[in-house]
């Protein structure tokens, strides 16, 4: 409303009063105070009546000079609400130096319908959910202009810098007070960055420069990101030049100017000016204020010599950085340690550093707070937290918490937060570590073809469960949980060829007090030969066995380092079977074994689903008892039957694999993996626990007795041996990006290249001959079914086993439970 139309309003205002006056005999030549008696609203359908006359701040009891400004002032409040159309305030009655006030107020017209054009349909949802324009809502002049602006915005982000938007408001005479929105937009042609050029650039040229805008990018054919000009990301770009140019010591860098200009409606062109300035080295750094650590050891972590180009951003990371002159302080209590570099003297291309030192008193810890955890219980969480009460702070110790935490695969490694709260006042600090639940239970269904058949397979899996709550009803919602405890069922089946069953149980810290690990596995496995099982011709291998091992952590060489030693008892029924076995070995036995195994690792992978850095490694020993030693081997009565009653073997198996962090999200994981299937006596080799390469290990039938080694790119056991797999080796690296990493689903897709090959004989082994293979694929983990995935590899090589034959060509691979 125009402040003449206002004018008018109070103008017409007091003309009523007057009138009002008037009718009552009373003919004002001057205002009057009344007082007012009461107030009612009109016209006011959707609003209730007594906001509209909180808002007037007009009151019954209130003096009132009439005519006066304060009517003006009631109806400029009104107005403000941008909520109606038109206001008038009027006495409806006056009673000596009483009056009565109507308040009457016609609404804005209420959102009947938006309809947005011009773009597809997907665009528009965006924009409904952008300008959140609701049914019923009342449409004024300043949402309409920030719609406007905001869809402009988010056109201009995509590249259409000559967006038309358009918002019209019809009323909708068929219904009260209602009113019909459209939205028009002309997307127009998507504005290109034709050029991009510098001026007085010597350090860099052009191109280099260019490369170091990551979001501006030239109108070209081969680069992969899309030519478009954005505000907010050119001027960030236009940082990371001078980011750049100060890394390689030009500390005076600055661009002078730069425009961004029009070449036609749809090319545009832009021009930076730059000043490099010289380029400038550190001469000398000086510390002051050190007393608990010498010099030559914070020299000595500063790792900064004179004659190294002068960084400002590599000097704060060599002071503050998780290997730099803070981690010395940090790790021993000092959490109120400050270093301040300053600039104390420039010559020519030199600068003087001073480092001034506040190294303050040891902090220690007061009070261990977590948040967050609904489902763990308490003990589960404090047994992994590395920082004590009464200890003192240390970020090393926070650090390693927060990977034991992640480890545990129960919180949500992304979101996790540690919050030190320090004390100045006493010295003491208190850390908060705020967690969130994620579901790691898992009930996996997946299905896989080995050879013509498909095999079947459901696993459950419980990651946090409570046996000490397994007979308390209060605690199935839906299963009792909470104490960190593992249960595996798995089940695999085809009703003519194959089935498998296992249980698995582990307590990782059996006893309470230490992570001494007690796991108990048991298992039953049938491989049938695909003969009806009433039938003569029927035969199958049968394998029943237990396993019980104990892990505990060691403190040296470091505390990443693990020992694990298992006792394993198996008994092998093989009934006219001899497929993958060898031809000497009677198709019709029973046979036992009882092993003792052994492994040796260290693990320090930062989180269990999609890490970034940290390596594993695990060097084992299975061995069983000679037993062809304690005979007599020459005994012409010695029969199979006798000699293999019991099998004997070592196995040697190392694997590995490392994780670095390329860049922001991006990670290489590097595999080496080896194994050899040995024997005391050469005539009485084990026909069991070989290797089995190829396909993608989901295809290959699980067999206690076997290892499956998945190699993509290529078919389910099709480099295996006739004879048997006895030594294997494979490498591996894969590429992995994320493309979420939100607790309900992590996906991430790869690009892989790898090789491997298994002999029978060690006589046979050539590391170099190895069968390599190159692809792609993605992961999903869903928490309530585990890791799937899909992998498509390309095998390059051809086949001992048939080197006539095509090479290994293009192999999908499945992944569903498991890694490669």
């Amino acid at each position: 409303m125009t402040h003449l139309q206002k004018t008018v309003t109070f103008i017409l205002c007091s003309i009523v009063f007057t009138h009002a006056f008037s009718q009552t005999k009373h003919v004002f030549s001057e205002p009057k105070q009344y007082t007012i008696a009461g107030i009612t609203v009109e016209g006011a359908k959707n609003l209730q009546h007594a906001p509209i006359i909180k808002t007037t701040g007009l009151q019954v009891g209130q003096t009132i000079l009439i005519p006066g400004p304060q009517i003006t002032l009631v109806i400029d409040k009104l107005w403000q609400q941008d909520l109606f159309s038109d206001v008038k305030v009027y006495a409806s009655k006056i009673e000596g130096d009483a009056i009565y006030l109507t308040i009457f107020v016609q609404e804005r017209a209420r959102l009947n319908t938006l309809e947005i054009t011009g773009v597809k349909k997907s665009e528009q949802e965006d924009i409904r959910e952008l300008i959140n324009f609701n049914l019923h809502m009342q449409v004024n002049e300043n949402k309409k202009n920030i719609a406007l602006k905001k869809i402009k915005d988010f056109y201009i982000e995509k590249g259409f810098y000559n967006v038309d938007v358009t918002i019209t408001e019809t009323i909708d005479t068929s219904s009260f007070n209602r009113s019909d929105v459209v939205i028009a937009i002309s997307k127009n042609e998507r504005v290109k960055i034709q050029s991009i050029s510098f001026t007085d650039n010597s350090a860099f040229k052009d191109a280099k420069l260019r490369r170091f805008m990551k979001s501006t990018k030239r109108k070209a054919w081969y680069i992969l990101k899309r030519s478009k000009y954005v505000p907010s990301l050119y001027e960030a770009d236009k940082e990371k030049i001078i980011e750049k140019y100060k890394k390689q010591g030009y500390r005076d860098a600055e661009i002078i100017k730069d425009s961004v200009f029009f070449i036609d409606s749809t090319l545009m062109a832009i021009e930076i000016s730059m000043h490099e300035g010289a380029q400038y080295f550190f001469r000398s750094i000086s510390w002051i204020g050190n007393s608990i650590y010498s010099t030559e050891i914070l020299e000595r972590l500063l790792n900064i010599q004179a004659g190294d180009i002068y960084d400002e951003a590599h000097l704060q990371e060599r002071i503050y950085g998780l290997d730099g002159v803070s981690s010395i302080y940090l790790d021993n209590g000092y959490l109120f340690f400050n270093a301040e570099p300053i600039e104390v003297h420039v010559e020519n291309d030199s600068v003087d550093i001073q480092i001034r030192m506040y190294e303050g008193p040891q902090a220690v810890i007061n009070k261990i707070i977590v948040q967050g955890n609904t489902k763990t219980n308490d003990h589960v969480i404090y047994r992994e937290i590395r920082t004590k009460p009464g200890s003192l702070f240390s970020r090393s110790d926070i650090i390693r918490t927060q990977r034991e935490l992640a480890m545990l695969g129960y919180f949500d490694p992304e979101t996790m937060g540690i919050n030190p709260k320090p004390n100045p006042e006493d010295g003491t600090v208190d850390i908060e570590y705020v967690l969130q639940e994620k579901s790691n239970d898992q009930i996996e269904l997946s299905g896989g073809w080995s050879g013509s058949y498909l095999i079947g397979s459901v696993r459950l899996v419980l990651n946090n469960f409570s046996t000490r709550n397994m007979f308390k009803g209060d605690y199935w919602k839906p299963i009792p949980s909470g104490d960190g405890q593992q249960i595996s069922l798995n089940a695999s089946a085809n009703p003519r060829w194959y089935q498998y069953y296992s249980f698995s149980f582990t307590e990782p810290w059996f006893g309470g007090k230490k992570p001494n690990a007690l796991s108990f596995t048991t298992y039953y496995s049938i491989r049938a030969n695909g003969a009806e099982r009433k039938s003569a011709a029927y035969g199958s291998w049968k394998t029943v066995g237990v396993t019980v091992g104990s892990q505990r952590s060691l403190e040296k060489p470091d505390n990443f380092f693990t020992l694990y030693n298992d006792l394993s008892a198996k008994k092998y029924i093989l009934n006219k079977y001899s497929f993958g076995l060898p031809a000497a070995f009677p198709d019709s036995i029973t046979t036992k074994s009882i092993a003792l195994g052994t492994s040796f690792g260290r693990n320090s992978i930062d989180q269990p689903l999609y890490p970034r850095r940290g390596s594993m490694f695990s060097v084992r020993l299975e061995l069983t008892p000679p037993h062809s030693l304690f005979r007599d081997n020459t005994d012409e009565e010695l029969t199979q039957e006798i000699a293999y009653k019991w099998i004997e073997y070592h196995k040697w198996t190392f694997r590995s694999k490392m994780y670095t962090q390329i860049v922001d999200k991006l990670v290489l994981e590097t595999r080496l993996d080896f194994g050899f299937l040995a024997y005391y006596n050469k005539n009485f080799r084990s026909p069991f626990e070989s290797f089995d390469m190829g396909g993608d290990g989901l295809s290959n039938m699980t067999q206690y007795g076997i290892d499956i080694i998945p190699l993509r790119g290529y078919g389910a056991s099709s480099l295996t041996p006739a004879s048997g797999g006895n030594i294997f080796n494979k490498f591996s690296l894969e590429l992995r990006y994320p493309l979420t990493l939100k607790p309900e689903a992590t996906i991430y897709g790869l690009v892989f290249a790898e090789g491997g090959n298994v002999w029978s004989e060690f006589e046979n082994y050539n590391p170099f001959n190895i069968k390599r293979s190159a692809g792609f694929g993605i992961r999903v983990f869903i928490p309530m079914m585990g890791l799937l995935g899909f992998d498509f590899g390309y095998g390059f090589d051809r086949l001992d086993s048939n080197p006539n034959a095509l090479i290994g060509g293009w192999h999908p691979s499945f992944v569903l439970g498991q890694q490669f």
